[in-house]
């Protein structure tokens, strides 16, 4: 009994130190999924850390560009002051500014009359593009009206050489429509 025992007991540690491996396997796949998890999650936020620094570098580089707008109006404006002392200078900067000015003008005036000039054609022209429409569509009814004319005559002759009966020929219009307008007769229903 003893060794029925003793044999109980090693399958029992055996199993135990399956399981116990089973489980380190279980634990160490799970560890390392996590650790993969968490690699890939740092990556993202050292891709996210280097695109904000690219960001924050392109923003520095704006405020130098600003600086320097800034310096070039201020210098501008402090060089148009100073030589308002020197009426020389400061009547030869107004000259230039009121030949842009007159220049700008000038183009501006060109600019209206063509805009004009181009509205006061529209209506000709969209007043000869209906014309031409109107003549294209009284020129393909004519065309319907004469095909439809040929057919009819054909028909005709169709029915009259299967018939063996002469018909009358068809009207000049291919279509006459009736003068009158059939009347309804009355019903129990109507009062």
């Amino acid at each position: 009994m003893s060794d029925a025992m003793a044999s109980v007991a090693d399958r029992l540690r055996v199993e135990r130190h399956d399981m116990e491996r089973r489980m380190s396997d279980g634990r160490r796949r799970r560890l390392r999924q996590k650790l993969e998890a968490t690699h890939d999650e740092l990556e993202r936020e050292r891709e996210a850390r280097r695109a904000l620094a690219d960001v924050l570098g392109n923003i520095e580089g704006r405020r130098r560009s600003r600086g320097i707008l800034r310096l070039v109006i201020v210098g501008g404006t402090a060089y148009f002051l100073g030589t308002r002392a020197g009426r020389e200078q400061y009547d030869a900067v107004m000259r230039k500014i009121g030949e842009i000015r007159a220049s700008v003008q000038h183009r501006m005036g060109d600019v209206r009359a063509r805009a004009m000039d181009t509205a006061q054609r529209v209506p000709d022209a969209m007043a000869d593009a209906a014309q031409s429409i109107k003549q294209d569509v009284a020129e393909t009814a004519r065309q319907v009206s004469e095909d439809v004319r040929a057919g009819a005559s054909k028909a005709d002759e169709h029915v009259s050489e299967s018939t063996g009966r002469a018909t009358a020929p068809a009207a000049t219009s291919g279509f006459t429509p009736s003068t009158t307008t059939p009347q309804r007769q009355r019903t129990t229903l109507d009062v």
